[in-house]
């Protein structure tokens, strides 16, 4: 992105579905249980000039909501 001059104009977003259970015995239910391994996911937006860097939000938000929200 910086070889190409696009950092500047492009938002990047890492996010996922569903996080982990350890010890691996839980993964047949990993995606049943209500632990925090299984229900914290990362959500990081980077967009320099715009977004201040390193801030942590601990609010909690549902990723169904993410695309209606960043999307005009």
């Amino acid at each position: 992105m910086d070889e190409l001059r696009l950092r500047k104009n492009t938002i990047v977003i890492f996010t996922c579905d569903h996080g982990e259970n350890y010890p691996p015995r839980w993964n047949y239910h990993h995606k049943r249980l209500c632990y925090d391994q299984s229900a914290n996911v990362p959500l990081i937006f980077s967009w320099p000039g715009t977004l201040p860097e390193g801030r942590r939000i601990e609010n909690v938000i549902s990723i169904a909501d993410l695309c209606p929200t960043i999307l005009p």
